[in-house]
């Protein structure tokens, strides 16, 4: 469902993977599809659990920084350093990078 954008079946998917099975893949791609809904805040809180369970995941800083940055009243301070740790952790993916640069614009 995620390779496919198909965001409100992989959230419901992974919503049900994320309640039988903690792992940091079941809530990253929740959190993942959360965002791609628009849905900031769940995004912010499920990919915060994913951070505590491995937070050298660089996808996961990148993902978050955009959640941040996407809220009604984005924390700018919080989303600087999402974005610095996603950074230092050496993110490439390059459509992420353009995601966050156009966030900080808007």
């Amino acid at each position: 469902y995620i390779s496919e954008e198909k965001w409100e079946d992989a959230r419901v998917m992974f919503l049900m993977c994320a309640e039988q099975h903690k792992t940091a893949f079941s809530y990253f791609n929740l959190g993942v599809a959360s965002y791609n809904l628009g849905l900031y805040d769940e995004a912010e809180k499920v990919l915060g659990v994913v951070n505590f369970m491995d937070s050298q995941n660089t996808l996961t800083w990148a993902y978050l920084t955009l959640a941040l940055l996407k809220k009604q009243n984005p924390p700018i301070n919080s989303a600087f350093q999402t974005m610095n740790e996603a950074l230092k952790l050496g993110l490439s993916d390059q459509g992420l990078l353009k995601d966050i640069f156009h966030a900080c614009l808007e």
